[in-house]
């Protein structure tokens, strides 16, 4: 998200870094599962990740 304020930019920086650290333990309970389903788990884990991401905002 691109916004004028300063304050809110920095504010979503930490948030994005809190989501990252959140982000490996999607993929590392996936290992469980078939390799060639890891990826596109991952990939959908990931796309409803940024969905709900979009929401909270």
């Amino acid at each position: 998200t691109t916004n004028p304020a300063g304050i809110q930019d920095d504010d979503s920086d930490s948030d994005c870094d809190e989501q990252v650290i959140i982000v490996p333990s999607y993929p590392s309970h996936s290992i469980q599962g078939t390799e060639p389903k890891n990826t596109s788990g991952d990939d959908l884990l990931y796309a409803d990740f940024k969905k709900s991401q979009a929401e909270l905002k």
